[in-house]
C-alpha cells in the first residue's frame, strides 16, 4: 500500500483573524465545536492507513500548538519542525524546513483549508504522481490569490497572478517523491531574500518547470477556508 507524507505549515500568526488568534494560533481556533484543525485531521480518518506521518511546522504560539496536538492523541506518526523565523517568512520558508525529511510521497496541505472526506479519499487513491485541485475563476469570496495557466490541458505557471490565468488554485498539492527530491533543489537554488516572503504555492509552483501536475476541478461546496473574520463567522454555518 503506498503511503503518503502529510505536511501542514502551521507557522503563521493568523493576523487577519485579529482577537481570535492573540493567545493561540490559528489551527486552535473553534469552529462549531471542533477546532480547524481537528476538523482538518479528522476528515483523514478514514484513510489514515495511507498516512506515513504527519510533519507539522510550528511557528508561533509553538508550544502551545505542540502541546495541543499531542494532547490530541492522533492516530498518526507525528513529526514536528520549528520555523524560528516566522514573524519575518511566508509559508515557503516554513516548507523547506521539513522537505529534507520527507521520505514518501507528500501531500501539502495548508494549515486553514478544510476539505470534505471524499476529497480527501479521492487525492490518495487516484493514480496521479502529482495532482493539485483547481477551481473555475469565479468572482466570490472564494477567489484565490494563486492561480494556474493551463495550456493544452497541461499546467505551465502557479504563481500570484493578476491576469492572463485559467484557474484558481485551491490544493493540496499531491507531489511524488521524485519530484520532492527536485523541489529541494530548487530550494538549494533559490535567492533567500525571495523565499522569505513566498508563498508556500508559489515555491511548489516552481516545480512546473520540471514535471507536469495533473489536475481536477473542486467545487466550492466541498472545502473551505479560514482566513478572515468574515469566513470565520461564514465557517460556523458549514458542515464539514
Amino acid at each position: 500500500m503506498k503511503k503518503f507524507d502529510l505536511v501542514i505549515p502551521c507557522a503563521g500568526i493568523g493576523s487577519r483573524l485579529k482577537h481570535l488568534t492573540k493567545k493561540i494560533p490559528k489551527n486552535m481556533v473553534n469552529i462549531r465545536g471542533n477546532t480547524i484543525l481537528e476538523k482538518q485531521i479528522n476528515n483523514f480518518f478514514l484513510e489514515k492507513n495511507k498516512i506515513n506521518k504527519i510533519h507539522f511546522i510550528l511557528g508561533y504560539k509553538s508550544s502551545i500548538l505542540k502541546s495541543y496536538i499531542l494532547n490530541l492523541k492522533l492516530p498518526f506518526k507525528i513529526k514536528f519542525h520549528i520555523n524560528k523565523k516566522f514573524k519575518m517568512t511566508g509559508c515557503a520558508q516554513s516548507l523547506s524546513i521539513a522537505l529534507k525529511y520527507l521520505n514518501h510521497d507528500s501531500l501539502i496541505l495548508n494549515s486553514d483549508l478544510i476539505l470534505k472526506q471524499k476529497i480527501i479519499s479521492e487525492i490518495l487513491n487516484n493514480k496521479k504522481k502529482n495532482f493539485v485541485y483547481l477551481r473555475r475563476p469565479i468572482l466570490n469570496e472564494k477567489s484565490r490569490a494563486v492561480k494556474a495557466v493551463i495550456n493544452k490541458n497541461i499546467i505551465t505557471k502557479i504563481d500570484i497572478l493578476k491576469r492572463k490565468y485559467n484557474y484558481d488554485v485551491v490544493g493540496p498539492f499531491k507531489i511524488d517523491l521524485k519530484s520532492i527530491k527536485i523541489l529541494r533543489k530548487i530550494n538549494q537554488l533559490t535567492n533567500r531574500e525571495n523565499l522569505l516572503k513566498m508563498s508556500c504555492y508559489t515555491f511548489i509552483g516552481k516545480l512546473t518547470d520540471f514535471i507536469e501536475f495533473k489536475h481536477s476541478l473542486i467545487a466550492d461546496r466541498d472545502w473551505y477556508e479560514i482566513n478572515t473574520l468574515k469566513e470565520y463567522r461564514k465557517a460556523q454555518k458549514k458542515n464539514f
